[in-house]
C-alpha cells in the first residue's frame, strides 16, 4: 500500500513538483516558486519522492493524498492559484499547462 502525503503542505509541495515536470522542463524559476512558498527542506523532501517514482504512482500519489486529506474549497482555490501563478512564471501558459490545470484542479 502506497504511504500517502501527511499535510497539505506537502500535497502542494509535490503536486507543484509533479505540475513542474510535466509541461516538459523544470526549470530553476520554477524551482524557486515552490521554494519560496514552501521551504528548501520540503521541497527536497518532495523532490526525492517525486524522482523515485513513475509518473503514474506520482498522479495516484495525489488523487489518493488529496482525498485522505480533505482539501477544503478555500484550499482548492489557492492551489488552483498556485498551478495558475507556476505555469505563468516561464511567460507562457501552454496549451498542455492549462490541460494540467484543469485535470489536478478537477479532484
Amino acid at each position: 500500500m502506497m504511504k500517502l502525503l501527511d499535510s497539505k503542505e506537502a500535497l502542494f509541495t509535490f503536486s507543484l513538483i509533479y505540475a513542474s515536470h510535466e509541461d516538459l522542463e523544470y526549470s530553476e524559476t520554477e524551482r524557486s516558486f515552490i521554494k519560496d512558498r514552501f521551504g528548501e527542506d520540503l521541497l527536497r523532501e518532495q523532490e526525492a519522492l517525486y524522482f523515485s517514482m513513475s509518473n503514474f504512482a506520482a498522479l495516484t500519489l495525489i488523487q489518493k493524498s488529496k482525498e485522505n486529506l480533505l482539501i477544503t474549497p478555500d484550499e482548492k482555490l489557492k492551489f488552483t492559484t498556485l498551478l495558475k501563478t507556476l505555469f505563468s512564471e516561464d511567460g507562457r501558459f501552454s496549451k498542455l499547462e492549462k490541460t494540467l490545470l484543469t485535470f489536478l484542479s478537477r479532484y
